[in-house]
């Protein structure tokens, strides 16, 4: 049972990988062997995972993304530190959001250094085998690529609080917890404030968004790289390859991802992240509009006299 859960959890998302790998590091750890209980289920998940390559998919897509270096690690490790901050997003200050997260989490390494001193346990282990995969996958994928974890994070900051607060006098205790209680609540106070801007995105089903894949199936390849926030249902939908960029990115960043994987058309929506309007904005003659409707635009990436016959497409 535990190895089908395991591979459900490496079914829905390849990096569930993390999960065995921690299981094996625990029990080496504890009996500095593998007992046969290990063996066995972690038998039953590899027979599993070598089925599901022979006949449904392999995770050779996700491999071959990952090229691990001293200075992608390292870039990687600062991204989702910065994306971890979003898990206290407040939706009116940033540096409130970021002086907030840092002291949360400071709290939460306390804690897990505590515990590593004492033995690491199969959750330890789990969030340190998840990290690594994470940080040497070469995509950056913000904080989903953290949501996996994000309980665990949540757990080691409870538990960092009430180490602090042992040692502590009622008074100081009392205090420390008033102020940090008041934070949070502030926090997502403040962010339920603002107008999600999920609210206003259309349906798969609404007439716009079937144009818009009817447009992208009649005139792109399927070899075409597109750009949307939104990338699964687009590539769900036309059959294309589909990637997106980063919320917060710069339009030099932005440009620069464009260049490097030689993506071909972008889609503009009124809900896109910032880092779509700013990119538009700075170079709009390398971004020719080839289609519109009501909620959707679509923009050649290249040269403006690239590919004067895609304007056939405008709507």
């Amino acid at each position: 049972m535990i190895a089908l859960l395991m591979y459900a959890a490496y079914a829905t998302r390849t990096i569930g990988i993390a999960l065995p790998i921690a299981f094996a590091i625990a029990e080496l750890q504890v009996r500095r062997r593998l007992s046969r209980f290990a063996l066995l289920t972690i038998s039953i998940l590899g027979g599993c995972v070598l089925l599901q390559a022979a006949l449904l998919t392999s995770p050779t897509g996700y491999v071959s993304v990952a090229h691990i270096t001293l200075g992608s690690v390292a870039r990687n490790a600062w991204f989702y530190t910065k994306s971890l901050t979003y898990a206290w997003q407040n939706g009116f200050s940033k540096l409130v959001q970021v002086v907030l997260a840092f002291f949360l989490t400071g709290f939460a390494g306390l804690a897990f250094a505590r515990r590593i001193r004492r033995g690491a346990s199969v959750d330890d282990c789990y969030l340190l085998a998840y990290l690594a995969i994470l940080f040497a996958w070469g995509a950056q994928i913000g904080i989903r690529g953290l949501l996996p974890i994000l309980p665990v994070y949540l757990t080691y900051t409870l538990l960092g609080m009430s180490d602090v607060c042992a040692r502590l006098g009622n008074r100081t205790k009392l205090s420390l917890l008033a102020v940090t209680v008041a934070c949070i609540l502030v926090t997502y106070a403040g962010s339920l404030r603002q107008r999600p801007w999920q609210d206003s995105m259309a349906n798969v089903q609404d007439a716009s968004a079937q144009e818009l894949f009817s447009f992208i199936r009649a005139q792109t390849t399927p070899t075409d790289l597109l750009v949307f926030s939104k990338p699964r249902s687009i590539s769900l939908f036309t059959g294309r390859p589909t990637t997106s960029l980063g919320s917060d990115e710069s339009a030099s960043g932005s440009a620069d991802f464009l260049k490097r994987t030689g993506a071909r058309f972008l889609i503009q929506t009124a809900w896109n992240p910032p880092a779509y309007g700013r990119l538009l904005a700075s170079a709009p003659e390398t971004l020719t509009e080839v289609f519109r409707n009501r909620d959707f635009q679509v923009f050649r990436i290249g040269p403006a006299n690239m590919d004067q016959s895609a304007h056939a497409g405008i709507r």
